[in-house]
């Protein structure tokens, strides 16, 4: 015997496309706000690296005065294998998600992106774009 086929006939068909088009664009409006929120993530590490540019040393005073918990010798570390918004960033989330900045530095040569490592610490990438934004306001960057 072959299993039972339901079929939806007036207005419980016209129920259900509704929702499946009301689902459809509700998964769609989210995607595009998880994309928004990356873009204005990587604009951010672009606008300073453009800001900071021929300016390391006055940037490292900055990154070792705000994050006085991380040790002078990492920072110049980090700054001498990332740009400078890339620095900024991977502190920020190392304080944010309680990681280590080796580790999250390692994550990146490895190519994984701020949304995986966001995502994997349980935050969002907004909170990360909120830290770099109350950096760069602290510091004046």
């Amino acid at each position: 015997m072959a299993p039972p086929i339901f079929i939806l006939k007036g207005n419980d068909m016209k129920k259900t496309l509704i929702l499946s088009i009301a689902f459809i664009l509700f998964l769609l409006s989210m995607q595009s706000a998880f994309a928004a929120e990356t873009e204005e993530l990587n604009k951010l590490i672009a606008e300073i690296n453009e800001k900071q540019t021929g300016r390391v040393d006055i940037f490292q005073q900055k990154l070792e005065n705000y994050f006085f918990d991380v040790s002078p010798k990492t920072i110049k570390t980090l700054l001498h294998e990332t740009s400078m918004g890339e620095s900024a960033a991977i502190l920020c989330l190392s304080r944010l998600a309680k990681k280590s900045v080796k580790g999250l530095l390692t994550s990146r040569k490895n190519g994984v992106s701020y949304d995986e490592i966001v995502k994997q610490s349980g935050l969002k990438t907004k909170d990360l774009i909120s830290a770099i934004e109350k950096f760069r306001k602290s510091a004046g960057c």
